[in-house]
């Protein structure tokens, strides 16, 4: 049996205010759930309808879970999808990291990202290549907003990732690594040997990366396009979740 109350409060976590105050966030549908828990999420409360606990016996088996199990009518009441999925989970936010792992030999500066599917497609490429920690402008997008979390399908968990000013960070790693700055009128990535440490920046969706930390990057890289190759017309720039890809993956079949 839930009250209403609980109710109320799990539906709250869908804003950031309540999400930074008490340190959870929200996740729905049965595959991301299950990610971040084998990824090390640490669960505060498990919902799930009659109907999933009767179609998913082996996931509970599996994750020695003990869920609570509550109507239909109630998932509708706090789901934030358009279709309700039958299992949610609030999970306790990781510790956001502030300083950078020794270890880690690249990483990864997202200057303003502001769409949330974006941020969650960047966090979980940078995982796919290898890129273990992200320091996020602070104006980028929450990265427990309830859409990242759905885009990042349990990378959230394999990443870290801290909210700091770019430019105090970037003038206070100066001498740690070299900082690639992404442009439509950089160097092409094809030219290009990266460093062991290098530091990528990829800029806001509209107005690409600020000039405050423009001044202060190493190197102005660019994917190379057609109209930028034979100077015919083209789209304006690539999806800043796109251009992280291809930077990734042009860094990693480099390394």
């Amino acid at each position: 049996m839930i009250s209403k109350n609980e109710l109320k409060f799990i539906k709250s976590l869908h804003k950031k205010s309540e999400r930074d105050e008490f340190k959870l966030f929200v996740a729905e549908g049965t595959k991301l759930v299950t990610d971040l828990i084998k990824s090390g999420g640490s669960i505060n409360q498990l919902l799930v309808t009659k109907k999933w606990v009767i179609e998913h016996p082996e996931v509970l088996i599996d994750l020695n879970l003990s869920p609570l199990e509550i109507s239909e009518s109630e998932m509708e009441r706090i789901t934030g999808l358009s279709s309700p999925s039958p299992i949610l989970a609030v999970f306790h936010q990781p510790n956001l990291a502030h300083d950078i792992a020794q270890n880690n030999d690249s990483i990864l500066l997202l200057d303003d990202i502001r769409d949330p599917g974006n941020l969650g497609t960047i966090i979980r490429t940078a995982d796919w290549f290898g890129i273990k920690q992200i320091i996020c402008s602070p104006n980028t997008v929450d990265c427990y907003n309830s859409k990242v979390i759905q885009s990042t399908m349990g990378s959230i968990m394999r990443v870290k990732i801290s909210y700091q000013s770019l430019p105090e960070f970037i003038l206070a790693n100066k001498s740690n690594y070299t900082f690639y700055g992404t442009f439509m009128n950089g160097n092409s990535i094809n030219n290009l040997k990266f460093v062991p440490k290098s530091a990528f920046i990829i800029g806001n969706e509209a107005h690409g990366i600020s000039p405050e930390v423009e001044m202060l990057t190493d190197q102005r890289i660019a994917i190379p396009g057609n109209q930028l190759n034979d100077g015919v017309a083209g789209p304006e720039s690539l999806n800043a979740a796109i251009a992280t890809s291809v930077v990734l993956y042009d860094w990693f079949s480099k390394k």
